[in-house]
């Protein structure tokens, strides 16, 4: 069953886990998300986002520096040991989020990589989608472009999108990209390589879209410096844009 998982992320780009955590363990997600989102005065800026002026709560970035259950969980062998086996190598979670589409206003996520947002090299990084809510067409779901991780990492620009700075420099045709929707049911995850080119539309359904994410890099990776110091300078002047 691993070699099967291994095999198709690799060719493909992402993979499905059908029933990756049990309602259990779901449970108890919910109940630490309900805490530690009850104060959100402890978040760092940077770590917090509303979805526009609804101010309905879109992402809580970073949960493994607000508790020790986030940080225990980013260490879950569960995860790790699928995680691993697709590197090859020991890996490390540079982020727990959570991230969420309210029913009717979530918005919607233009198509990038997320290497974008770190630049590693080589680029042995992905990201673990665990669903909280069924993740469908209907509300939002996440929509891959299978085999565009062997393209690398394509140029990038700001998107102006509140919570998902970057998006593909080149606009993409949806028609003419064969893109696959990630359907999910709660407790499914989705794997997807840091270079898979995705995006998601906008929540017009009566129903949330709620994950929590989990970002895992190899130990093998480097920072690509140049790329990132510009990153953070192009987002800064963005930034900026929007504040004046």
């Amino acid at each position: 069953m691993m070699r099967t998982l291994i095999e198709a992320y690799k060719r493909n780009g992402y993979v499905l886990a059908e029933r990756f955590l049990p309602e259990a363990d779901l449970e108890t997600i919910e109940i630490e998300l309900k805490t530690v989102a009850s104060d959100t005065s402890q978040f760092d800026a940077a770590d917090i986002v509303f979805e526009g002026d609804s101010k309905g709560l879109r992402q809580l970035e970073n949960l493994q520096k607000y508790g020790a259950f986030w940080q225990a969980l980013t260490r879950d062998k569960r995860l790790l040991d699928k995680v691993e086996a697709i590197f090859e190598a020991s890996a490390i979670c540079e982020n727990c989020s959570y991230m969420a589409k309210p029913a009717r206003v979530g918005s919607a996520v233009p198509f990038h990589q997320d290497n974008a947002y770190n630049y590693y090299i080589p680029d042995h990084a992905l990201t673990v989608w665990l669903a909280l809510d069924a993740s469908t067409e209907e509300n939002g779901c996440v929509r891959v472009i299978p085999g565009s991780h062997a393209k690398g990492l394509l140029p990038h620009a700001p998107s102006g999108v509140t919570g998902t700075s970057q998006c593909l420099e080149d606009e993409l045709d949806p028609a003419t990209t064969g893109e696959v929707p990630l359907i999910l049911q709660r407790g499914d995850a989705s794997i997807h390589h840091c270079c898979t080119i995705h995006r998601s539309l906008a929540n017009r359904s009566e129903r949330s879209r709620r994950g929590v994410l989990f970002f895992f890099r190899s130990t093998d990776c480097r920072v690509d410096q140049v790329a990132a110091d510009a990153y953070s300078k192009n987002l800064r002047r963005m930034i900026a844009e929007q504040g004046g």
